[in-house]
């Protein structure tokens, strides 16, 4: 094999092996109760808008359906990490309760605090169905793990 087969082979095995590492950031957004501050939309808007420039280059200029198809699903991903962000900020924003923080320098405002109201927990099939595939997933990769485990050991564990 020549070194250019052994860079498209990392090369395909990357960006589709890239398609898994989406679910835990979308388990994560998923999870998190203050909205997904720590998620960048701008930094998964950039991505997104890399993959739809790789789609078009793959199809118009080398014409592989493929590669095509790959970063098509890689955008996919990404668009999907942004648009749960958005659901649970959005969320958040909708059911958040004032803390009566702000009231406090405005003069003669109560300073009574405002119950909570119960959060939303986003788009709830999406995150079922995320959670399912994680699970699946690992349980896979553990099974995978215990076929190569020495017979001696499995007796044990």
């Amino acid at each position: 094999m020549t070194l250019a087969d052994y860079s498209f082979g990392a090369f395909a095995f990357l960006n589709t092996a890239r398609l898994l590492g989406y679910f835990p950031q979308i388990v994560r957004v998923h999870r998190d109760s203050n909205g997904a501050k720590a998620v960048s939309v701008f930094t998964w808007l950039l991505f997104s808008a890399a993959n739809i420039a790789t789609v078009s280059y793959a199809m118009i200029v080398s014409h592989d359906a493929a590669m095509a198809t790959i970063f098509a699903l890689n955008t996919l991903g990404c668009l999907t990490i942004v648009g749960l962000t958005m659901w649970r900020r959005a969320g958040i924003r909708k059911t958040g309760a004032d803390d009566g923080a702000s009231n406090e320098r405005i003069f003669g405002a109560s300073t009574e605090k405002v119950p909570l109201r119960a959060k939303s927990q986003g788009p709830q099939i999406l995150a079922e169905m995320a959670d399912w595939l994680v699970v699946g997933l690992l349980r896979r990769s553990a099974r995978s793990h215990r076929r190569r485990i020495p017979s001696a050991w499995t007796h044990e564990h």
